[in-house]
């Protein structure tokens, strides 16, 4: 979840979200990557795009803490 209330997050109605999008899904507070194909969703606000090393994110298991930093 990020720090703080982003601006936009009331407003945001959603999207279709493609891969390496990175998304605050706002119904939640959770930060949301994309990886592989998804449909459409309610809520979501588009934050950026992952440049690099995105293909390492499909082979991680579930439950893993991952941590995201600028560059």
């Amino acid at each position: 979840m990020p720090p703080r209330t982003l601006a936009g997050a009331k407003s945001a109605v959603g999207y279709n979200p493609n891969i390496g999008d990175i998304a605050l899904y706002t119904p939640w507070g959770n930060l949301a990557v994309f990886y592989r194909d998804s449909p459409y969703a309610d809520g979501l606000l588009y934050l950026g795009k992952v440049e690099s090393g995105l293909e390492a994110l499909s082979k991680v298991p579930n439950n893993t803490k991952i941590f995201i930093e600028r560059m």
